[in-house]
């Protein structure tokens, strides 16, 4: 008995113990290839090779890095389309800007992350007719091939819209920024991408649909009164609204698929309630509908 429950345990402990994937995706964060085969570099930065354990890329102590789990943004070399201003430089963009995140614009409520001084690494992704190459750090997503992935899970020759990515270089550069829209994309030097980082690196759900949901009760906030989203106040670079869940993920990435797993379907039972709750309270219409058909399901259970 004693030498059964001795293999349960130990059993148990691997199943959740921390797992290191092998390098895991790590090499495309450190591609430098072209299409050409050649030197050619697109004109963007030249690479910078990224440590291998994913350590400390700002040298300053202050966590700042290019970590499994760390946060994910824009650059301050990117420039984005705001309805009224133009193009203009990302850093310059202000919550409350509409700013353009498809064919139409969204407005910004937030920033998930704000660092304008320090230094990270950054994936550069050169496009055919973009204007300049999209700068970003490797877990935010984009849209590639219709679908919302990391950033490192681009490859040569994957249609970002109607980009074709000619080239990806690792980089450094200056100043994190990572924009929230209402509808949860932005478009970013003629890219749409999306305004979420993907955090878990075990799940294979829509990650962006999860965190997009998350945002529900900040939108529903700002509905109501918007000069609480432009008091925005931040903590680490972090929105003090999403810093809870921001570092509550990145600490979940210390631990094996299982783990992960049990902590998504807790966050699917819960977040699609708050965007519930979000869409009734923003939308008279469609609280009228529900509300109604409550009625009539009460009016129906009584006559029966």
């Amino acid at each position: 008995m004693k030498l059964q429950l001795t293999f349960f345990l130990a059993a148990l402990a691997s199943a959740f113990a921390a797992e290191e994937t092998p390098e895991q995706l790590r090499a495309k964060s450190l591609r430098t290839r072209s299409l050409q085969g050649d030197d050619g570099d697109s004109g963007g930065a030249q690479p910078t090779p990224s440590d291998d354990d994913g350590g400390d890329a700002a040298g300053d102590g202050d966590g700042a890095g290019d970590g499994d789990g760390d946060v994910g943004c824009f650059s301050a070399l990117n420039s984005v389309e705001v309805q009224g201003k133009g193009m203009i430089s990302i850093d310059s963009l202000e919550i409350g800007d509409y700013v353009r995140s498809g064919k139409d614009f969204s407005r910004v409520f937030s920033f998930g992350h704000l660092e304008r001084d320090v230094e990270y690494d950054f994936l550069q992704i050169h496009t055919e007719g973009s204007p300049a190459p999209l700068e970003l750090t490797k877990n935010h997503m984009v849209f590639s091939n219709d679908k919302a992935v990391r950033a490192e899970k681009v490859s040569v020759g994957d249609m970002l819209g109607d980009h074709k990515v000619t080239d990806i270089i690792s980089t450094k550069s200056t100043g994190l920024y990572a924009p929230i829209t209402y509808d949860g994309s932005i478009v970013v030097n003629g890219i749409k991408s999306s305004c979420y980082v993907e955090m878990l690196d075990h799940v294979p759900a829509d990650q962006h649909q999860f965190v997009h949901m998350f945002f529900s009760l900040q939108r529903a906030a700002c509905s109501v009164n918007f000069g609480w989203c432009e008091a925005e106040t931040y903590t680490d670079g972090l929105s003090d609204y999403s810093s809870w869940a921001i570092k509550t993920y990145m600490y979940c990435n210390q631990f094996s698929a299982p783990v992960q797993w049990l902590l998504t379907a807790i966050c699917g039972l819960i977040l699609p309630a708050w965007y519930s709750a979000e869409q009734l309270f923003v939308s008279p219409i469609l609280s009228l509908m529900a509300v109604g058909f409550l009625i009539y399901k009460r009016q129906t259970k009584k006559s029966a």
